[in-house]
């Protein structure tokens, strides 16, 4: 018999497993880390994006190419404010998780670490978790 916890855990590994991969997809074919968040996170949530949010999701990439906050999480913030409403709480919330995972947001000084994928990845995962509470 399979506990709720263990299924839960192998669901979530499951999840986290296609998320990689689609970002890894989606990377290869020269999307952006803010284009991931947005295309990865609106087809988890069956969500259909408009157009016009990924031609903004361009320009968010390498920090707005300013090397400030990172696109992924800037990204990560918005989708959660157009799939729900605007929530200060929950973006603060995003940020704190981030900054704990990667000691900062800014661009110019997390650009330096080994797989730059992580980053969207982390702020998919991150995004569907709170999304889904």
């Amino acid at each position: 018999m399979i506990h709720n916890n263990t299924l839960k855990s192998f669901l979530l590994h499951e999840i986290s497993m296609d998320i990689e991969k689609e970002v890894n997809e989606l990377w290869a074919k020269k999307y952006g880390c803010a284009e991931c968040v947005f295309l990865v996170l609106s087809n988890e949530l069956n969500f259909e994006l408009d157009p016009q949010i990924l031609k903004m999701a361009k320009i968010m990439g390498s920090g707005y190419y300013s090397g400030c906050i990172c696109g992924s999480l800037a990204a990560s913030i918005s989708f959660c404010a157009i799939y729900k409403e605007p929530n200060p709480k929950l973006a603060k919330t995003l940020h704190d998780k981030f900054v704990k995972e990667f000691g900062a947001t800014s661009c110019r000084e997390i650009s330096t670490y080994p797989n730059c994928q992580a980053k969207p990845i982390f702020a998919i995962k991150s995004a569907l978790e709170e999304l889904r509470k």
